[in-house]
């Protein structure tokens, strides 16, 4: 069996083809690609081109900054702010 050149070569996409992938405007991409969060190509010191390899690793990225783990809150912490609080208040009332 023979390999189609589509399996051969990575899957390469326009700017404009890469917006309409991942759900933006073409010109939040561009923005995106100037901050350097995604990466492309020029190999002909003009054009840009991205690897839908690098816009998947982008989405996952992402992914995992939204699931990040919140670390647990510290009760005692809070405690201790509640009851400067409620000092303060109980002094303010005083005055």
């Amino acid at each position: 069996m023979h390999e189609t050149e589509a399996q051969i070569v990575p899957q390469l996409m326009r700017p404009k083809e890469a917006a309409k992938y991942l759900g933006i405007s073409a010109n939040t991409l561009l923005s995106m690609l100037k901050r350097g969060e995604i990466d492309c190509f020029r190999p002909d010191g003009y054009r840009m081109w991205l690897r839908k390899i690098d816009l998947d690793q982008w989405i996952d990225r992402l992914k995992m900054q939204r699931y990040e783990v919140v670390p647990p809150r510290n009760e005692k912490l809070l405690k201790e702010n509640r009851q400067k609080k409620r000092k303060a208040t109980e002094l303010a009332e005083a005055q």
